[in-house]
């Protein structure tokens, strides 16, 4: 008579089936699939992939495109321009290989919200993140009502701007609190043709010239961009407190691209929250905060 598997076979099915808990966890350099990346030009593949952010139809598959964004951003070093179809293996075959799709789940949430303020109306993507519009419409309106201050009016240029910056980008896109996205979770990434590629890419990238027609003053944007120092901790920890959460934003020459849509919003929080630790007004936002989310 056969015996049942024991416990510790198992336990070692388990864990195989266990999907990784940050980019690095996934990547191997010696596999093709994935290993591509490092030869890829990282200003081309991030604003592709960018641009992929911003697509409703690809809102279920957000987990596998920030996760190689990640890996882009951390590791890509080279020259080489990929095809759709090199996209296609990283996206699919590399990704589900590492067991990355099995993180990925139905939608639930908008792809995009509003933010109703003192300034007007903005839109922010969402991406994977529950409650990203009410969390930053209660923190914004609670930031708001601390006392008069320079620093309180230089955050808040900078969080405007950003606002005006992620409101202009879902214009782009077409987005708005109605937009219904969809995608398959787990299931194959159909990669868009080479031209559509280029045309996301320029979607989420915005000259100097856009900036001024948009009254978005680029200085403002600062607190946001991201440093070429922090690009190896981007991938090698969970996401939530990574630097690409905290600046999503990148320099180009004559402007800015944006690398992750939905972290817009998070960015403004983290950057609300602590201007006031650091300017002794902590205990203050959160009391604020308690205050609006009562209302």
């Amino acid at each position: 008579m056969e015996s049942g598997p024991s416990e510790q076979d198992i336990q070692q099915l388990l864990e195989s089936l266990r999907p990784p808990e940050f980019p690095d966890e996934a990547f191997d350099e010696r596999d093709p699939m994935l290993g591509q990346v490092i030869d890829w030009k990282k200003s081309t593949v991030s604003s592709q992939l960018a641009g992929l952010l911003t697509e409703p139809r690809f809102h279920a598959n957000t987990v596998r495109l920030d996760w190689l964004q990640r890996l882009v951003l951390s590791k890509s070093n080279g020259r080489r321009k990929p095809q759709p179809r090199d996209l296609s293996v990283a996206l699919n075959e590399g990704l589900g290989h590492a067991g990355v799709l099995r993180l990925e789940d139905p939608i639930e949430d908008l792809f995009c919200d509003h933010i109703s303020t003192t300034r007007g109306d903005f839109r922010i993507f969402t991406g994977l993140w529950e409650g990203a519009g009410p969390y930053t419409q209660t923190l914004l309106n609670a930031f708001e009502t601390l006392p008069a201050g320079r620093m309180k009016d230089r955050v808040l240029t900078s969080v405007y701007a950003l606002l005006r910056l992620s409101d202009a980008l879902a214009e782009r896109a077409g987005v708005d609190r109605s937009t219904v996205s969809s995608g398959t979770p787990n299931g194959d990434f159909p990669v868009p043709s080479a031209e559509e590629l280029k045309r996301l890419s320029r979607r989420v990238r915005f000259s100097d010239g856009d900036l001024i027609r948009l009254n978005i003053d680029k200085n403002a944007l600062t607190p946001f961009l991201l440093q070429a120092a922090n690009a190896p901790a981007i991938s090698d920890r969970p996401a939530g407190d990574t630097p690409i959460e905290f600046y999503p934003l990148q320099t180009i020459p004559s402007g800015i691209v944006v690398l992750n849509p939905a972290n817009l919003s998070i960015a403004l929080r983290a950057l609300l929250v602590n201007v006031a630790r650091e300017g002794g007004m902590g205990e203050a936002l959160q009391y604020a905060l308690l205050l609006k989310q009562e209302e």
